[in-house]
């Protein structure tokens, strides 16, 4: 299968430090490509990602200025329309609506709080793309806004890097950006 991923222009895939979407999508395209899949990745030129990068800004764009991100998806939709792709999978939000504009399926990974203002302010005029949730909590928040969800997949990681272990430590691990909607608010007296 020929998949297109749209990667965000505010991080390097994989990146370099934090970078929730671009570490997942990283892990998705290597997992694609054990797959045999031919995997191409809309992201930076600097991504290193194993698959073909294509690219329209050299380097990560900071700070976040959404109009780059929509200068590199729609620039993205035309060469996937140009380039007979199977599906793309989109992970930035600001682009969902792209999807009328291309000649294959799109599917929308929801990477954030699909309930927030911001977000509901985009989703509002696309509830009838394909939206797949990372979690059955995202999942059931987005079908109470009406978001039409395909799917629940859970974040890629590489699990080679992690030892389980079925001992209890005397310690908790918060892991992602200190954000309300990531839950500091919720670990911190649970600690």
């Amino acid at each position: 299968m020929k998949i297109a991923i749209i990667s965000s222009v505010y991080e390097q895939t994989p990146p370099l430090r934090y970078g929730g979407i671009e570490r997942v999508l990283d892990f998705l395209v290597k997992g694609l490509k054990t797959k045999g899949h031919d995997v191409t990745l809309f992201a930076t030129g600097d991504s290193s990602s194993p698959c073909n990068l294509v690219h329209f800004f050299d380097h990560p764009v900071v700070p976040y200025e959404p109009n780059a991100q929509i200068i590199h998806s729609q620039k993205a939709c035309r060469y996937i329309n140009e380039h007979n792709f199977d599906i793309v999978h989109n992970n930035v939000d600001i682009s969902v609506g792209l999807k009328d504009l291309l000649k294959v399926p799109m599917v929308h990974t929801l990477h954030m709080d699909v309930l927030s203002k911001s977000k509901q302010f985009i989703f509002s005029h696309f509830k009838d793309a394909n939206y797949v949730a990372i979690s059955d909590k995202q999942r059931q928040n987005a079908e109470s806004y009406g978001l039409n969800v395909v799917s629940r997949i859970y974040n890629a990681i590489d699990v080679e890097n992690y030892s389980p272990s079925l001992h209890r430590g005397k310690y908790l691990a918060y892991l992602g950006n200190f954000a309300p909607f990531k839950g500091p608010h919720i670990a911190i007296p649970v600690c």
